[in-house]
């Protein structure tokens, strides 16, 4: 009679050809965990991946996951903007007088600590004009960015 072949541990080349990701989960569960770890605590985040998926992950990992991709998206953003900077033309000359203001909140992150969040506004201040016998300057086209970030 003949026997298997005994089991070692290696490398399986089709996890490259699939494009598997390290790691002990499928994608969709690593989908899962971060689409829910954005959305909520981590903890939360853990015993909705077990009702839902029926997979039993950490805290940890959820923080992990989740983290790493906000890094990535982050480094996709960066990317980006560093190749538009590179193929587009110089912007047109914008208005003569313009608004900047940048202003800082901290805000509620999980296991009650806190970080702070700059936001950018701009606009276009327009001439004054007189309201009710006063000078009254009116800021338009405003846009605003935010970003939790270290001031660095």
């Amino acid at each position: 009679m003949l026997s298997a072949l005994s089991v070692r541990r290696g490398f399986f080349p089709l996890d490259e050809e699939l494009q598997l990701i390290a790691g002990h989960f499928t994608p969709s569960v690593y989908e899962g965990v971060t689409r829910l770890g954005t959305w909520m605590p981590f903890e939360r985040a853990v015993k909705e991946m077990e009702y839902f998926w029926r997979v039993t992950v950490t805290e940890p990992t959820v923080r992990r996951t989740t983290e790493g991709a906000g890094a990535a998206y982050v480094a996709v953003q960066t990317a980006e903007v560093e190749q538009l900077e590179r193929r587009l033309p110089p912007a047109p000359e914008g208005p003569a007088v313009q608004l900047m203001s940048v202003d800082g909140a901290y805000v509620p992150l999980v296991h009650k600590e806190w970080a702070e969040v700059k936001t950018l506004a701009l606009g276009i201040v327009g001439e004054p004009v007189l309201e009710k016998g006063e000078p009254v300057v009116h800021t338009t086209a405003l846009s605003y960015f935010s970003r939790l970030a270290e001031a660095e």
